[in-house]
């Protein structure tokens, strides 16, 4: 295990500017060196009043002070010189920041500071308005009675990452006051050189700031998470949820960045056997939601958490990260990394491999990381590639056909990549699967080019052999289609869509009994899983005559979405089997109501069994519960 870097506590200070992106929009020379600007006086002034700027870029700001007092007095003095400075300008681009001040434990190292300390400023300043302050409960306890400001009560707030609401007020200057000056007092920049008094004041000062990063490093900063109360037994394989980074850009158009960042940890850390990996619709249930490491793992039933964030500006992109073993409450790792927008495909094997090294997993033989992902070496197509994959998880006719323009524009500058001929062959199946497609067949022609030329290049990813497993259960081809979905969940163990489209092709292909048995860990793996797994399950139990679990699965479904037709038609079947003649006439007459063509001829061509005798254990329990034998469905 790598040493932590030591922790300390801070007065920290956040900033950034309000509506950059509109502002770059107007002139972007101009808006970049007036941004620029704001954040050099910004810095000065944090100087004068006895602070330290960490990380200055882009267009937010980490300063860190010793004292209260003086990081309110830095914030009030330059709000007040900005106003002045916008006030001087002809035109509309006008940086206005906002500042967030707290008080937290942080890590400070490789000139950047991390921790909650650093989380719960920005988190705070997004509560101010544009060229105003907010600061804690913490820092308005700790700021001098005579300094001149006005304090305004915006009340206890929800805040996404901490267990408990946090109090937070609006700093204002008094009316008809100037800005406090800088009081003296030791900057907490490190001082090279002095007298002997600030020698020994300053060995002094190490050795209680010592004690003091000692008791705080040995005390939770978070709520720690009872295995007891978890909704699922702890596995005895290190266990993760990578929660989706947060997009600090200031235009929500860069969301793609942070879900396809999220999504590629989530993909590199899965394909790990020796892990225990959260699929991403269960953890991207808690996108741009206020929760705490403590309910994540206990409603997830894992020990360590992920939390991070993306910021990009223009060619540049900055990467924090920080991983949490909920169970004690301690932060194993944090970094931050700021690179180039070209470095991001490295950038985010590296946070991958130091996840293995931090979760004491191994690294599979021979496997290099690179070749796990299948990369797109251009960041311009890898842009494309992110946003169609971004639009595909909503699910439409018309975000299908977006994904594929913008899939094409990648495959336009990488014409021979395996990744890209993946999305567009899935693009062209979903067009054939859901009749979105004016010409189906030829829809299914080109998946199937796209599919068989991606599995000739990479016959042992676990992407190819699942879309040919799919494929092939189109083409009707089971035993293929349970080899191919086989392979795939060998080669990538912690995915819960690739357990579950095998179990689906298990249960069609006459092999209920494992079907259910791979399903249940897909749950397990995604317990926010989609409505679709619950189906499989429901079709696996009815199979095996478990029609006590097929009941409930099947009111599951309706209960999640009541227009599925084949919750009604097997409910109805199900009951009129066990005798329950009023509720298979009720779930019947329900059938008819959403789908009044219904038939059980028209449904049989519906349903892909391979064999003839579960085909027709369907189709008689349909019949045993009265509907109409012919018509069109």
């Amino acid at each position: 295990m790598v040493e932590a870097p030591p922790r300390k506590l801070a007065v920290i200070l956040h900033a950034d500017v309000v509506g950059s992106t509109s502002l770059v929009h107007q002139n972007e020379s101009l808006a970049h060196a007036r941004i620029q600007g704001a954040f050099e006086r910004l810095s000065s002034t944090i100087q004068s009043y006895n602070g330290m700027t960490h990380e200055l870029r882009g267009d937010a700001l980490v300063a860190e002070f010793a004292r209260a007092s003086d990081a309110v007095g830095a914030a009030l003095a330059f709000q007040v010189g900005n106003t002045e400075q916008n006030a001087r300008l002809g035109d509309d681009i006008k940086p206005q920041l906002r500042v967030g001040i707290s008080l937290g434990e942080v890590v400070v190292a490789d000139r950047t500071v991390t921790g909650a300390g650093v989380v719960l400023a920005q988190r705070v300043e997004q509560v101010a308005e544009p060229d105003g302050v907010c600061i804690t409960g913490a820092i308005n306890e700790a700021v001098p009675q005579h300094m001149p400001v006005h304090y305004s009560d915006l009340g206890k707030q929800e805040v996404k990452g901490f267990d408990e609401p946090v109090q937070i007020y609006g700093v204002q200057l008094a009316a008809g006051a100037d800005p406090p000056s800088p009081e003296p007092g030791i900057s907490i920049v490190a001082k090279t050189r002095g007298t002997k008094l600030w020698t020994a004041s300053a060995a002094l000062l190490v050795v209680i700031v010592g004690a003091l990063g000692w008791f705080l490093y040995s005390q939770p900063d978070v709520e720690s998470a009872s295995v007891e109360k978890m909704a699922f037994p702890l596995p005895e394989e290190p266990s993760i949820a990578v929660l989706p980074f947060d997009n600090l850009s200031g235009d929500e158009g860069q969301d793609f960045l942070a879900d396809g960042l999220t999504e590629d940890i989530i993909t590199a850390l899965a394909r790990n056997p020796s892990l225990f990996v959260i699929a991403r619709n269960s953890s991207f249930v808690y996108k741009d939601k206020a929760v705490s490491v403590k309910q994540v793992a206990e409603e997830l039933g894992v020990r360590h958490v992920l939390e991070g964030s993306i910021q990009r500006d223009g060619g540049r992109i900055r990467i924090t990260a920080q991983l949490i073993d909920a169970v004690t409450a301690r932060h194993i790792w944090a970094d931050s990394y700021d690179r180039e927008f070209k470095d991001l495909l490295s950038l985010q094997d590296e946070i991958s491999e130091r996840l293995f090294v931090e979760l004491g997993a191994e690294i599979v033989q021979g496997e290099d990381l690179r070749e796990l992902h299948a990369r797109v070496s251009s960041p311009e197509a890898f842009r494309y590639l992110m946003k169609a994959r971004s639009i595909y998880h909503k699910h439409s006719k018309e975000n299908n056909a977006i994904g594929l323009q913008l899939i094409r524009k990648a495959a336009e500058i990488e014409p021979n990549n395996l990744e890209i001929w993946l999305f567009e062959g899935y693009a062209h199946y979903r067009n054939y699967r859901n009749w979105w497609s004016e010409d189906r067949e030829a829809s299914l022609k080109k998946a199937i080019e796209l599919g068989e030329k991606a599995y000739a290049v990479e016959p042992d990813y676990s992407a190819t052999n699942g879309f040919m497993g799919v494929l092939s259960m189109t083409r009707r081809d089971y035993d293929a289609a349970v080899a191919y979905t086989r392979k795939s969940v060998e080669l990538n163990p912690n995915s819960a869509v690739d357990r579950a489209t095998f179990a689906w092709i298990l249960t069609y292909s006459g092999y209920p009994e494992e079907a259910i048995t791979q399903m249940q860990k897909a749950m397990r793996l995604s317990p926010h899983y989609p409505v679709w797994f619950t189906g499989v399950l429901g079709l696996a139990y009815l199979m095996t005559e478990d029609y006590e679990n097929a009941i409930v699965a099947h009111e599951q479904l309706i209960e999640r979405d009541a227009l599925l037709p084949f919750a009604y038609s097997r409910l109805a079947g199900i009951h009129a089997t066990l005798g329950n003649e009023a509720k298979a006439n009720e779930y019947a007459t329900e059938l008819l109501k959403l789908k009044p063509k219904f038939s059980v001829q028209s449904w049989a061509k519906r349903l892909i069994y391979k064999n003839t005798e579960d085909l027709e254990r369907e189709l008689n329990m349909l019949r045993k519960a009265g509907l109409p034998e012919g018509g069109d469905a």
